[in-house]
């Protein structure tokens, strides 16, 4: 099984790994194997490198959910126009030219989108 899901909204991150973590235990239990991306443009890219106290338990379940095998990709002009540095513990995140042409690859490679 495998989808692609885009979230573009800083509020969105706890609804998205909720999501994210829930179609990976169903699947877990269903003895699937799930190949999951999200991709991160607009201002959910902030969650990089936030110190807002609302959004530090998110960034740590980011990570967290990554290490679980779920592939993040971010949105670099995003990153660069909203002046995101890139942290240091986000090495198994990925750093994508552009989130549209993202999206739009990995459809036509089959993959169902799920917007968050």
């Amino acid at each position: 099984m495998r989808a692609i899901y885009h979230i573009n909204e800083i509020d969105k991150w706890k609804t998205t790994l909720n999501s994210c973590n829930n179609l990976l235990n169903v699947t877990k239990t269903r003895g699937e194997t799930l190949e999951l991306y999200i991709v991160a443009s607009g201002d959910s890219v902030c969650i990089c490198n936030t110190q807002d106290e609302q959004y530090l338990a998110e960034r740590k379940r980011l990570i967290e959910t990554a290490d679980k095998g779920i592939h993040f990709m971010f949105c670099k002009k995003a990153l660069e126009v909203r002046k995101v540095a890139w942290p240091d513990d986000f090495q198994k995140m990925q750093i994508i030219p552009s989130a549209a042409l993202t999206l739009i690859e990995y459809q036509e490679k089959g993959f169902p989108y799920i917007k968050q």
